[in-house]
Formats: C-alpha cells, sequence, structure tokens
C-alpha cells in the first residue's frame, strides 16, 4: 500500500467566526480575504517501506526545519485506528 506525506509551512489565517461559518455553508461574506499558502511544502509517496517509516521520515524532515520547536506542529493522519496509535509513538520521540 502507499503512503502519502507531505510536510510544508503555512501562515496563520485569521478569520471571524461569522467568516467561518459562512465557509462550512459556503457562503461568502468577504471574498476579498485570501486563504495563506503553503510555502517550503515536499511532498513525497512510497511503496515499498512501513507506514511508520514514512511518519519518521516526516518528523525528521518537520525537526530539520524546526528544531527548537518555535512553530506549530500539526499532524493529520488517514487511516485504521490500530496504526494512528502506532503513529502515536513517533510523536512522543
Amino acid at each position: 500500500m502507499a503512503t502519502i506525506a507531505s510536510v510544508y509551512a503555512i501562515d496563520t489565517f485569521k478569520r471571524t467566526i461569522e467568516e467561518f461559518v459562512s465557509d462550512l455553508n459556503e457562503l461568502k461574506i468577504n471574498k476579498k480575504k485570501q486563504r495563506t499558502r503553503p510555502f517550503f511544502k515536499r511532498v513525497w509517496t512510497r511503496m515499498k517501506v512501513s507506514a511508520k517509516e514514512v511518519v519518521d521520515a516526516v518528523f525528521a524532515e518537520a525537526l530539520k526545519r524546526d528544531k527548537d520547536y518555535e512553530k506549530r506542529w500539526i499532524v493529520l493522519v488517514d487511516g485504521e485506528i490500530k496504526k494512528n496509535q502506532k503513529h502515536k509513538k513517533s510523536i512522543k520521540r
């Protein structure tokens, strides 16, 4: 099974509660406000290595970019619950 991973930086996208709710309803209160775009993006796929190895590589890449943990890290994992619990071990390291 293929594993796809991505690491990138993005500026904060600030919005009001009304703007957030209107996005949920697909209404546009303020069309002038542009979403921030990712930068320094790295995307890769692996076919022949375990998901754990890919997750470890993602954290190694993120740590290389933010050695002092100054930025907010967000992790999104899609898959089986048991596999996601294994990824938590990588996060704790």
